[in-house]
């Protein structure tokens, strides 16, 4: 969230086209869906009592091939007219951890780990919801 929002600062003061919005758009979806599929392709597992989050070959290989992808398409969106000051690299890496994180979060209160919404939540007696 923080790179989001540093992100975000840099586009507030800047004062973008309506290209720049098109392709900043565009971008902003490509990192969130590989956000999305990175979290796909983690494992998310009970050890000890706790939930974690393993990450496999494969979330390796889509990190890369998001950061490939990305810079391309921001090499090409540049070409044809984007602003470089409108394509803050700490908003699309914040956008594709936003991603991650949310897909993650979804899944792990699917396997019934305490999430903040959850019933299974942390209780006043228990303020970490450890039992």
């Amino acid at each position: 969230m923080i790179l989001l929002a540093i992100g975000t600062r840099s586009l507030l003061e800047f004062d973008p086209s309506a290209i720049d919005l098109v392709w900043l758009t565009a971008l902003s979806l490509i990192s969130l869906g590989f956000g999305a599929l990175r979290s796909a392709s983690t494992v998310i597992e009970r050890r000890g009592g706790q939930f974690i989050q393993r990450y496999r070959w494969t979330t390796f290989a889509l990190m890369i091939a998001s950061l490939v992808v990305c810079a391309g398409l921001g090499l090409l969106a540049q070409r044809f007219g984007m602003h470089e000051e409108a394509r803050p690299l700490t908003f699309t890496i914040g956008i594709g951890l936003a991603g991650e994180g949310t897909i993650t979060l979804i899944r792990a209160a699917r396997k019934g780990a305490p999430v903040p919404w959850s019933s299974k939540g942390a209780t006043p007696s228990e303020p970490d919801g450890r039992s």
